[in-house]
């Protein structure tokens, strides 16, 4: 018995990602394993097989030598014909299995039996064609134990496949659910800071209000409307965009003016700043454009200015100030806080997951702890980067940068 060479994998076409290129790893293996006993239990020293099921093709040989190609098309050429039969020198395929050996293994084949899976699905189909290089008969017991075994591995194999396939999708499903988790988990996060404005001047004019003039309760009230107004638009558009997405992040980027996204948050956030007697200054040219996802970039600045609010203890004269510039072809957004600042530690591990749940804010303030952790996700899914500078009692600065923008494609 010759002795024979590793079986060497092939996929015609480049593996697609994901799922795919797993399936073909794995019908390989589980072919090349069967294939191996085939030609021991025969006596076969040579092979080359073919498997198609769906839009996954893998053709394998013993030799690397065989054109891969080739492979495929005697397979396919065979199995029309020949399933689970030995072919005898007459035959034209049998002329053709032996001069590719000839050509490419300096080997004449003298005996070729073709097996095939005995199935009558149309989605896939299995192939093998043992080759020895003497004359050799398999007896009809042999026949039918060979047909039995093949049909046995292919069965298996359809298993492996599908069992694969709906492990995948249980996996897909369990993302989804976590992606849905935290949709609404950034929901409540975006929606919080705005309310604790909206909660503190009604609180104000509720029980204070013997101790305003009239233009302070009006200024309440304004801020109350001004906000909710802003909150609704927020909220509005959170539900629109997790519904369209169904529930998953997917980022469609479009050139936006840096300049309204930051007014946008500062009318958010202006109730939680005035209540805490903290003022949100901004420096942003108003012909500054960016080029990201609308809604993440949004999210990201509010969620960090947000937590600016929430660690700058309350303190006439204190500020939060956003700036944005361009830095090597980026926008380059800064928002620099006077908080309570952060340790080395601290900022090392401030964009890990398992740093959540949050620590409290300097007036008690919760948030859900995902807010930092999101908003590195959405930056890097916009091609950008986000990192962290503080001093502990001194501040925290975060710098992001994203794709600059082009205003005549606005």
């Amino acid at each position: 018995m010759q002795v024979r060479a590793p079986i060497s994998s092939y996929t015609p076409t480049p593996a697609p990602e994901g799922l795919q290129a797993e399936l073909s790893v794995i019908v390989s293996e589980h072919i090349d394993a069967t294939v191996n006993f085939l030609c021991k239990l025969s006596r076969y020293s040579h092979a080359i097989y073919y498997y198609q099921y769906k839009d996954m093709v893998v053709a394998n040989s013993t030799t690397e030598s065989i054109p891969k190609e080739t492979v495929q098309e005697i397979c396919q050429q065979v199995a029309h014909c020949a399933k689970g039969e030995q072919l005898d020198s007459e035959s034209s395929n049998f002329e053709t299995i032996q001069g590719v050996f000839e050509d490419s293994h300096d080997f004449a084949p003298e005996s070729i039996y073709v097996v095939g899976n005995a199935t009558a699905s149309t989605e896939s189909t299995l192939t093998i064609i043992l080759c020895a290089d003497k004359t050799q008969l398999i007896p009809v017991d042999m026949q039918t134990c060979l047909d039995e075994y093949i049909l046995q591995r292919y069965s298996s194999l359809q298993i492996i496949i599908d069992s694969k396939t709906a492990y995948r999708h249980l996996a897909d499903l369990e993302e989804i659910n976590a992606s849905r988790i935290k949709y609404f988990s950034i929901i409540a996060h975006d929606l919080r800071a705005p309310f604790h404005g909206i909660l503190g001047c009604a609180d104000i004019l509720v029980h204070e209000r013997d101790t305003l003039d009239d233009e302070a309760s009006l200024r309440l009230v304004e801020y109350i409307n001004d906000t909710a107004q802003s909150t609704y638009s927020l909220l509005e558009s959170l539900l629109n965009w997790a519904m369209a997405e169904g529930g998953r992040f997917h980022f469609k980027p479009v050139h936006f003016n840096v300049n309204d996204v930051v007014q946008s948050v500062f009318d958010l956030l202006s109730a939680s700043a005035y209540k805490k007697n903290i003022k949100l200054k901004c420096d942003v040219a108003s012909h500054l454009y960016a080029y990201a996802d609308l809604r993440m970039m949004t999210s990201v600045v509010q969620n960090i200015t947000s937590n600016a609010l929430k660690f700058t203890a309350a303190h006439e004269g204190k500020s939060i100030m956003v700036c944005a510039k361009i830095v090597q072809n980026q926008i380059e957004i800064s928002i620099q806080d006077q908080g309570v600042g952060m340790t080395a530690v601290q900022c090392e591990r401030l964009f890990d997951q398992d740093t959540i749940p949050s620590t409290q804010g300097t007036s008690g303030e919760r948030g859900t702890g995902l807010g930092l952790v999101l908003c590195k996700r959405f930056v890097e899914n916009n091609g950008g980067t986000i990192a962290v500078e503080s001093i502990e009692n001194q501040g925290t600065r975060f710098i992001i940068r994203i794709p600059v923008g082009d205003v005549d494609l606005v």
